[in-house]
């Protein structure tokens, strides 16, 4: 059986970035990210990437298993 993603370091890579956009959002949502300054200022400069990601991951992934799913052979 073939793979949706014949490569597999395009399956690493959005695996990981997702685990890494679902990591952020959790932080956000259980800690005081604000509660230290340099933590607060980290998390400001990296909410606009992480929320390219957020949508952007589903996005790549149903164009790559679309591309893989309905191949003309």
């Amino acid at each position: 059986m073939k793979h949706a993603i014949p490569n597999k370091k395009t399956e690493r890579l959005v695996f990981f970035l997702s685990l890494g956009t679902s990591a952020f959002w959790s932080i956000g949502q259980v800690m005081d990210v604000y509660q230290f300054a340099l933590m607060g200022a980290i998390y400001e400069l990296l909410w606009l990437p992480f929320l390219i990601l957020a949508f952007g991951i589903p996005a790549v992934s149903i164009f790559l298993w679309a591309k893989a799913k309905f191949k003309i052979r």
